[in-house]
């Protein structure tokens, strides 16, 4: 990859990015990074071994792929306010701001710039995200694979209508947040019942770790969850056991809730 990528905005998301694709073996030499407050950009250059730039306007000039990371509330005002800049430039655009639809980014960039939303998740550090892309009507097949190609090299890329993006948010970038919440409560079980900290969390990560992918080989072939629930509850055995306590504590309500919160929050963002 030959590329020369620019984030604007050096938050969580794109830092994670930012670390994924470096751990991937892309040359720091043509990633360049960029902040409003120019703090935390300068930090990830510091660590990763990219470019940092604290001309906006300078990153814009010269950028190839644009990867906007910046808030959804910083977004508008933002490319607005260098909009003469990239008409000139004409990076191929992609955001990876929650709740703002294609038609409202486009608003704030130039006539016929070339956009696509992004959303991957944390995991991107790792090279484990899932990753959902939603491409404008002017974006061609040779950008659209050259974003694939970008957000592959730090984990799985689904490529979807917009319309479906709120959901997959939910379900994909959001949920790293409650699976790590959800760790942590189960790591906290154990310590009471005599487990370190660290021998909990270790053991209740590497679980989730093997199960994810064992739910994905069942999805591979149609399968689903349930069938691994199956085999792993033994008739009268603790699993079973736990699992119907979880159950009748609201298990499934619980994180049916937190999926649909997610999404009203989307719609919010959308709104405002």
């Amino acid at each position: 990859m030959e590329k020369r990528i620019a984030f604007w905005g050096a938050g969580a998301l794109g830092g994670a990015i930012v670390s994924g694709l470096v751990a991937a073996g892309v040359d720091p030499k043509l990633i360049y990074v960029t902040d409003r407050s120019g703090t935390r950009a300068p930090k990830l250059a510091e660590e990763t071994g990219v470019n940092y730039v604290a001309d906006h306007a300078e990153l814009l000039s010269t950028a190839e792929v644009l990867i906007l990371g910046m808030k959804p509330a910083d977004q508008a005002s933002a490319l607005r306010a260098q909009q003469e800049v990239l008409a000139r430039s004409k990076p191929l655009v992609i955001s990876l701001a929650a709740g703002r639809s294609l038609a409202q980014i486009q608003n704030d960039l130039p006539a016929g710039a070339h956009l696509i939303r992004a959303m991957p998740n944390v995991a991107a550090q790792v090279g484990q995200s899932m990753t959902a892309l939603v491409a404008a009507p002017e974006v061609s097949e040779t950008e659209l694979a050259l974003a694939e190609e970008i957000m592959a090299t730090f984990g799985q890329v689904q490529v979807i209508p917009e319309a479906k993006l709120a959901a997959f948010t939910a379900v994909a970038a959001c949920s790293p947040a409650w699976f790590a919440a959800s760790v942590d409560a189960l790591a906290q079980a154990g310590v009471a019942a005599g487990l370190t900290k660290q021998q909990a969390v270790f053991a209740a990560a590497q679980s989730l770790l093997g199960t994810g992918q064992l739910i994905q080989e069942l999805a591979e072939s149609e399968q689903v969850p349930a069938q691994l629930v199956d085999r792993v509850c033994s008739p009268g055995g603790s699993t079973v056991a736990g699992l119907l306590a979880a159950e009748s504590s609201g298990l499934r309500k619980v994180w049916q809730d937190a999926f649909f919160a997610a999404l009203a929050a989307d719609a919010k963002i959308s709104r405002d």
